[in-house]
């Protein structure tokens, strides 16, 4: 936040995306490596940001890249990996190694990160029902893409008797980069966007302003975790911006069995790639009326019965939706309500209407989102 009191001042603009990627960055290192980076520095003290390795590696393994997306798609495997950054993969397996050696050599001290879990994992006796959703996770509105049935197979799934297998080193080391990879550009994009539809729809900015000031007014004046669970509009502006600007362009999933369509005639074969067009389906005005309109009170409590089961994905769906969504919320959450709180997102001239993307086959990534931010006297 001190990073942006100096900008603030005169309404600086920013790019989103480099603002928010090095939140991301820093958050990341933390919650998975134990590692603070403090990459916002002072705007006067010189952008050294580029000099840290984890950025550096960030930037050529994590940052989207259109060409790199095409060339999956056209050239050969033996190509591949010539053209894969080894150097960054090998830079964060590496740094996960050396902290799986560095704790189990001193067993006494703690650390409460991604790693540690993991490695809490290798030890701790596991029952049936360990992984599945409490009443909260059940209650928030990410699970509206899911109906009845769908919620008893998941509960089903999550309480099957889990084998008594312990992680290897290895798949340590892969969840651990697997995370990492997966938190920076989904993130970081669902934030710039939030920033970009709030500086302009100011109505709605002040209304998230005012539900955020009045709930830490209630308590401690701290944005806690209990704060953001009694925010029903600030998860509907996030709901709102990943429905509509939603990134992934399809999901792809693949069935265990045969299954027939009812009375289509259409089966559906075991193994057969299924390819569900989830940027169509947000967009569609039978599933939301004028649904190209960024109107988040579609996901307010009063309203949720009428969203359609399985028409809102923007972390998959059923038992093997996205691992890491309660996080990527929660960050995403924080962030937005501390930033709300204290700034105000204005469009300014270098704010695109609309926005210019990238282009890409796979994934909706804009190629900026300049914004003004403006501090609240």
């Amino acid at each position: 936040m001190k990073y942006l009191d100096v900008l603030g001042e005169n309404c600086q603009e920013l790019d989103m995306i480099d603002t928010f990627s090095k939140y991301l960055l820093d958050v990341n290192a933390t919650t998975i490596f134990s590692t603070k980076l403090d990459l916002y520095k002072s705007p006067t003290d010189g952008d050294t940001t580029s000099e840290h390795p984890f950025v550096f590696h960030a930037r050529e393994e994590f940052v989207f890249k259109g060409w790199k997306e095409m060339a999956s798609l056209v050239l050969p495997n033996f190509v591949l990996k010539g053209l894969g950054d080894k150097k960054a993969t090998k830079f964060y397996q590496n740094v996960i190694r050396h902290l799986l050696k560095d704790r189990r050599d001193n067993p006494g001290k703690k650390h409460h990160d991604f790693v540690q879990m993991l490695m809490d994992a290798e030890v701790t006796d596991r029952k049936p029902g360990d992984g599945s959703a409490t009443t909260q996770d059940n209650s928030e509105m990410h699970h509206v893409n899911q109906g009845e049935k769908s919620l008893a197979v998941e509960r089903k799934v999550m309480d099957i008797k889990i084998r008594d297998k312990r992680l290897t080193e290895d798949e340590v080391v892969a969840q651990g980069y697997v995370f990492m990879r997966g938190g920076i550009v989904p993130i970081t994009t669902t934030l710039a966007f939030t920033a970009y539809e709030l500086s302009l729809n100011p109505d709605c900015q002040r209304r998230l302003r005012h539900e955020i000031s009045d709930a830490i007014s209630a308590t401690t004046g701290e944005i806690a975790y209990e704060v953001l669970a009694r925010l029903p509009y600030l998860d509907a502006v996030v709901s709102e911006t990943l429905r509509l600007h939603v990134a992934p362009l399809s999901l792809f999933r693949y069935p265990s069995a045969d299954y027939r369509l009812g009375d289509t005639g259409i089966t559906l074969k075991a193994g057969q790639q299924i390819e569900i067009p989830g940027y169509a389906i947000h967009l569609s005005d039978e599933n939301y009326p004028d649904a190209f309109k960024y109107d988040p009170d579609r996901f307010m409590p009063e309203n949720k019965h009428l969203i359609k089961p399985y028409t809102y994905l923007p972390f998959g769906g059923g038992p093997r939706n996205c691992v890491g969504m309660r996080l990527a919320l929660l960050e995403i959450k924080i962030c937005l309500a501390h930033m709300v709180l204290k700034y105000q997102f204005v469009r300014t001239p270098k704010t695109d209407v609309p926005l210019q993307y990238q282009r890409s086959i796979q994934m909706i990534y804009p190629k900026r989102i300049f914004v003004g931010i403006e501090k609240i006297a």
